[in-house]
């Protein structure tokens, strides 16, 4: 049994069946309400839809949670998700000028509503829930997650930019470990020596979009369901799942980082600051996290790989990293950067990032991507902002592709 007491397939297919079964489950996300905080509850008129599960720290606005987890229009120019609107619900969004019918269709220059309140006929639709407190779409539990707008926010050239460091290793694989716990999840926070202050929040979001024609002049989102896995270290540098805590082969991120421990080396069970989405109709997908710590012997970095549906984990972990020849379905691997004046002003903002300030290779190790440092990097930096108040992290990325 897990610790959250749902108990263990007995073999790796039962495993890797209930696994796939949770990712085709993904595709319907999130419904952004207007004027609402990331950690807090919805604002006016706002709501989260998720897929059959309540939503997430949001009061219902007029209608309430949409059909079956599908998704309705967000407010004030952030991207709508995951396609159709809500189904039996008439939907207001409060401060803004799009009113969705009951029947589906969206209604422009309507009337914003009056301070949230339902609209009439404002029972949820099939397949949703109610705001009670927590749960964000199918996989994972937080607060009430706004995704911004994509103006401005960077995108990779066609068939993204590639990583001299390439995967890394440290990648799992869902279905990599018969007794493992998922790693479906949208909160993803967490921290290895539990002791230690857990760091500053960070809200993920990236968009991954498909161009076929060979351009970037008319991108399209990928294949909805496609999956895309992240990993980063926690607010110390420390990488969840390897080493052996107390062993020789123990992470050490303040000292200079030779290898060890290694790909072979999965030995810890903690699964934190990693996770796995599947993109909805706009090719998104969102993560709450922390912002990752630094440690010796890289820049700061965000690990990201993507896969259609149905891949494997490879059988020799310390062999070649994912590629076409050995798994159909991966599609891109690489990785993501900060820039330096962000990742500094995070890091006099909260323990324990302030206290490893004083190390001596911690002005090589916030640099951004291709600034000397690491001049094999992707140099993809992502877009981000720290709150002043809750001191939130908002990160935005956009990954062109050509998943054919």
């Amino acid at each position: 049994m897990h610790k959250d007491g749902k108990s263990v397939p007995t073999n790796e297919l039962e495993k890797t069946l209930l696994r796939r079964d949770a990712l085709k489950g993904l595709g319907a996300v999130v419904l952004i309400g207007c004027g609402g905080t990331e950690n807090g509850p919805g604002g006016s008129g706002g709501a989260l839809a998720t897929s059959g599960g309540a939503s997430s720290g949001g009061a219902l606005g007029s209608g309430g949670a949409a059909s079956g987890g599908t998704t309705a229009t967000s407010l004030g120019g952030a991207t709508t998700l995951g396609g159709t609107t809500s189904s039996g619900g008439t939907t207001a969004t409060s401060g803004g000028t799009t009113v969705t019918s009951s029947g589906g269709a969206t209604v422009t220059g309507g009337a914003p509503a009056s301070g949230g309140a339902p609209a009439a006929g404002g029972a949820p639709a099939a397949g949703g829930t109610t705001a009670s407190g927590g749960m964000l779409g199918t996989g994972g539990s937080g607060g009430g997650v706004i995704i911004p707008p994509w103006d401005a926010v960077p995108m990779c050239k066609v068939n993204s930019a590639t990583d001299g460091a390439g995967q890394g290793p440290f990648h799992i694989h869902e279905t990599e470990k018969s007794d493992d716990v998922s790693m479906i999840r949208r909160d993803i926070r967490g921290r290895y020596n539990e002791s230690a202050a857990p760091g500053v929040d960070m809200n993920l979001h990236l968009r991954i979009l498909s161009s076929k024609s060979g351009d970037c002049g008319a991108p399209t989102p990928v294949p909805k369901g496609t999956e895309i896995y992240i990993w980063h270290t926690d607010a110390q540098g420390f990488y969840s799942g390897f080493g052996r805590r107390g062993g020789t082969n123990e992470q050490k991120p303040d000292q200079r980082y030779a290898g060890m421990p290694g790909a072979g080396d999965l030995q810890d069970p903690a699964r934190f600051c990693r996770g796995i989405q599947t993109t909805d109709d706009s090719g998104v997908v969102s993560f709450q996290s922390i912002f990752p710590g630094w440690y010796n012997g890289r820049v700061l970095h965000i690990h990201f790989v993507a896969f259609l549906p149905g891949s494997s984990p490879l059988t020799n972990r310390t062999g070649p990293a994912y590629g076409k020849n050995n798994t159909p379905q991966w599609l891109f691997t690489t990785q993501f950067y900060f820039e330096e004046a962000l990742a500094d002003a995070v890091y006099k903002s909260a323990e324990p990032y302030i206290a490893r300030r004083s190390l001596a290779d911690y002005g090589r190790s916030i640099k951004s991507g291709k600034s000397g440092t690491e001049p094999s990097s992707s140099g993809l930096i992502i877009k981000a902002a720290q709150d002043s108040s809750s001191k939130l992290v908002t990160a935005q990325m956009q990954v062109l592709l050509n998943p054919s």
